[in-house]
């Protein structure tokens, strides 16, 4: 049964390298948690509860529907970040100005986060 488990690692979050844009390798990298972990479940029901309710106020502001949803969207994928090799604090504001700044990153966690087998405990090769 425990090959199937991937809770506790989805949850602890496992490290994603990143390169530059040019495709050069650096020694930052990102935790990303799994988008099974309790943690992103919660986030994505919060926001999308705030989303659906912010919505209800611009129904006529069509620019200010797709920026809440912008908004919410990046809120949810930081979420997803556990953790950091940069010197600021890991933290929401800090991770949500990090990925707006780097929208192919944002990218790569999200796709990251929703491949299950990342976060599999893979058993020895042997």
């Amino acid at each position: 049964m425990s090959d199937f488990g991937i809770a506790r690692k989805a949850n602890e979050g496992v490290k994603l390298p990143l390169a530059l844009p040019d495709g050069t390798e650096t020694d930052h990298y990102l935790v990303v948690r799994g988008a099974d972990s309790a943690r992103f479940r919660g986030a994505r029901a919060k926001y999308n509860r705030e989303l659906v309710k912010s919505l209800k106020t611009c129904k006529d502001d069509p620019e200010r529907q797709e920026r809440l949803e912008s908004e919410t969207r990046l809120k949810m994928v930081a979420s997803l970040v556990a953790d950091w090799s940069f010197p600021e604090d890991c933290n929401e504001l800090n991770v949500c100005k990090f990925l707006a700044d780097a929208p192919p990153i944002e990218e790569q966690v999200d796709s990251f986060a929703g491949v299950r087998s990342n976060f599999f405990v893979k058993p020895p090769q042997g």
